[in-house]
């Protein structure tokens, strides 16, 4: 991640980031799939509202969600990993585990701020014609990786990151057509998309940097270009 900021290896990249990450987007969209699936069949508005009301329970979910998910993961780091006596009271709450929270901190936000990238980007590009769409899409991703370069939360290869928006323009594009007009197929449809979207996301996470030394060298090592 940023050149000042914590990158974290593969020893903290453990399977149970993929969960948080799937549960983060995974129960909040199960909520608001159950919500469209217990309604009766309606007409177009009715379907759209249905739509904003899930939109609505998706992002309030997420936030509870991944506030819930932050406090169980700092309570397990605080339980496995021992700090010192003299560290004071409140010494569990920012010693114990750092490196840990930090990498899955750094990581849930780019998951939050790509998730809401790429649904800004989609919102955007929606029922234009393609030629719009592209540029638009481009535009959306260099504002979206300066922004992360700014408040100093990306990767240090540039690169790792647009793969992250990428991929989180899947699930965005089946949530749009939820909101759009929602019904139980668009629902499940939209849920397995998140799922896969938090999938893909972490591989990314995962191997991105891996493969971008190889490719290009250890950032400031001359081969190549960084990307």
């Amino acid at each position: 991640m940023g050149g000042c900021c914590f990158t974290p290896t593969k020893k903290d990249f453990l399977w149970w980031y993929w969960l948080l990450l799937a549960s983060i987007v995974g129960i909040p969209m199960l909520m608001a799939v159950m919500y469209v699936a217990r309604g009766h069949e309606a007409d177009d508005r009715t379907k759209k509202q249905r739509g904003k009301t899930a939109a609505v329970i998706f992002w309030i979910g997420t936030f509870v969600v991944a506030i819930i998910a932050g406090i169980v993961v700092r309570v397990v780091l605080v339980t496995i990993y021992p700090y010192p006596d003299n560290a004071g009271v409140f010494a569990p709450w920012y010693w114990a585990g750092v490196d840990y929270s930090t990498g899955w901190v750094f990581l849930a936000l780019q998951f939050f701020c790509a998730t809401v990238a790429a649904n800004g980007a989609d919102s955007l590009v929606r029922k234009r014609k393609w030629f719009v769409r592209i540029p638009l899409v481009v535009l959306c991703l260099g504002l979206y990786v300066a922004a992360l370069l700014v408040i100093e939360i990306g990767f240090r290869r540039p690169a790792v990151n647009v793969m992250q928006f990428l991929v989180c323009m899947l699930p965005a594009h089946y949530w749009g057509n939820f909101k759009a007009l929602s019904d139980s197929s668009r629902a499940w449809k939209a849920l397995l998309a998140f799922l896969v979207g938090a999938t893909l996301f972490f591989l990314v996470s995962y191997f991105g940097e891996d493969f971008a030394q190889w490719v290009c060298g250890p950032p400031g090592s001359g081969k190549g270009q960084p990307w």
